[in-house]
């Protein structure tokens, strides 16, 4: 799972610009709701150009473990967990990943396959993980 901050701040900022650029533009402030559209499109285009550029690597690695950090009766499926894999040359990744992203029957210390995503402006994270055989 991507942090909230991605998620939720970076778009929800851009809105604010463009709102912001609107006013002023209602205002007949020119240059400033100018500056201020300028920056709704540059924040909005590089979160879109973000998502949109995400590319996705399945590796092997084995898992260190995972515990519950969010349960949720109602859904299960939308449960959450830390999961922790561990790669020789590849360093150890960790994340926060819903239960319906893990598909495992083996216990920690085990083989399994890992989906990185990784995104130009975000960096890597952990999408999912599943069992060799999936």
């Amino acid at each position: 799972m991507n942090s909230p901050l991605y998620v939720i701040l970076w778009p929800a900022a851009g809105c604010l610009f463009l709102v912001a650029g609107v006013v002023c533009m209602f205002a007949k402030r020119w240059v400033f709701s100018g500056s201020l559209l300028l920056t709704a499109v540059l924040v909005l285009g590089s979160w879109q150009y973000d998502r949109s550029h995400e590319t996705i690597t399945k590796l092997r690695f084995f898992l260190c473990g995972h515990t519950l950090i969010k349960a949720n009766q109602q859904r299960p499926e939308l449960s959450v967990y830390h999961v922790k894999v561990c790669g020789l040359e590849l360093g150890d990744w960790e994340g926060n990943l819903r239960a319906k992203d893990i598909q495992l029957t083996k216990n920690p210390g085990s083989v399994v396959v890992a989906e990185l995503g990784k995104r130009p402006l975000t960096g890597t994270y952990l999408k999912s993980i599943a069992d060799v055989n999936n």
